[in-house]
């Protein structure tokens, strides 16, 4: 009983480093430096959203025409991102939306190029820019909306499915074949950076641990000194 306790509490402290959602058991000053990273990472990729949105905005629309959705749809993903960072901003609920806003401007972009296999460029730039955080919300709500998005893309496209004259597909280069081949290399780009963000965030509570250890020392030489 006593070892299936202490599985369970080494389970859940794991998980902790991986999805981070309070800060129970971290000292002031752990959790001050933390959450300073986190608004820092939130504030980069408002910014970085800002750059898609003008891209979407301009060059997005430039093969085919659909300026107007990389605007509007874009504009969305930037007023959610926006409406994050100000409400939930170094909590693990901006870092959701953080994902998810990363991904639908993805989405917009492959609509825009009608599938093209350089529109899904952008969602392994995007996994790639998630790694400014200790945490995987973030890659794990991207990869879960890509996944969805591709697979009712996919299905859209053999429904021969159009909105406003505007067909709805993922790949121009094949059906099935291209989605499966595409899912198993983005969900190995997902696992790797869900290993570095452990990796990152272990090291930092670790380092975290030992200046409190060194504090603490400090603290009791200059008692002894004081005494």
């Amino acid at each position: 009983m006593k070892l299936r306790s202490q599985a369970k509490d080494s389970f859940k402290a794991n998980l902790n480093k991986f999805f981070h959602v309070n800060d129970a058991g971290l000292s002031e000053h752990a959790k001050l430096n933390l959450k300073r990273d986190f608004i820092n990472a939130d504030r980069t990729a408002l910014l970085i959203l800002v750059v898609y949105w003008l891209v979407l905005s301009t060059l997005g629309g430039g093969r085919h025409g659909y300026f107007l959705l990389g605007y509007v749809g874009g504009g969305l993903a930037l007023v959610f991102g926006v409406l994050g960072y100000i409400f939930y901003r170094g909590t693990y609920i901006n870092r959701i939306l953080v994902g998810v806003t990363g991904c639908l401007v993805e989405v917009i972009y492959i609509q825009q190029e009608l599938g093209t296999p350089t529109s899904h460029l952008v969602y392994f730039m995007s996994l790639g820019i998630l790694l400014i955080y200790r945490d995987g919300f973030a890659a794990v709500s991207s990869l879960a909306m890509v996944m969805t998005h591709h697979l009712t893309a996919t299905f859209c496209e053999a429904a021969s499915i159009e909105i406003m004259g505007m067909p709805i597909l993922a790949f121009n280069w094949g059906r099935w074949d291209a989605y499966v081949t595409h899912l198993y290399w983005a969900i190995l780009m997902a696992v790797l950076l869900c290993f570095v963000t452990y990796s990152s965030m272990k090291e930092f509570l670790t380092n975290e641990g030992l200046l409190d250890g060194m504090e603490k020392v400090n603290k009791e030489l200059e008692g002894l000194i004081g005494e």
